[in-house]
């Protein structure tokens, strides 16, 4: 479940992600729905929300929140909290953002408080956009 926490409201609320690499910027935008995500991804129209920069992301976090880890990027001017159960989602996330993050790749940058444990080469794959992933059934 991909979700997000503001700092005013406190509540999670689901968001979708696709990130969109070239050879000079990472792009992490986000949507309110899935569909929204997939027709981004499948037309290339501009249906999100907001959007990240993760050549600014400079540390990632790792914690528990009650039953979820919650993963999160910090940039010079904000946080953004991601949140999941599944460690196989968790560990997606960080292969992901790993690889497109140029401050987080080849450096030992996860924060962790230790209450999981999860495997990940780092590896950012082939292709130049990343999100929904229909073989698994959730999106980043």
């Amino acid at each position: 479940r991909p979700a997000r926490r503001g700092e005013n409201n406190t509540g999670w609320r689901n968001r979708y992600f696709c990130v969109f690499e070239d050879e000079h910027s990472s792009m992490l935008y986000y949507y309110g729905s899935k569909e929204m995500a997939q027709r981004m991804m499948d037309l290339g129209d501009e249906t999100h929300k907001g959007c990240l920069d993760l050549h600014g992301v400079e540390k990632m976090c790792v914690h528990k929140d009650k039953a979820d880890v919650v993963l999160d990027l910090v940039t010079g001017s904000r946080t953004w909290h991601f949140s999941t159960s599944e460690k196989e989602v968790l560990a997606y996330w960080i292969e992901i953002f790993t690889g497109s993050c140029p401050m987080l790749s080849g450096k030992d940058r996860l924060e962790s408080d230790g209450s999981f444990t999860t495997a990940s080469n780092g590896s950012s794959g082939s292709g130049n956009r990343k999100g929904i992933d229909r073989d698994r059934g959730y999106s980043l």
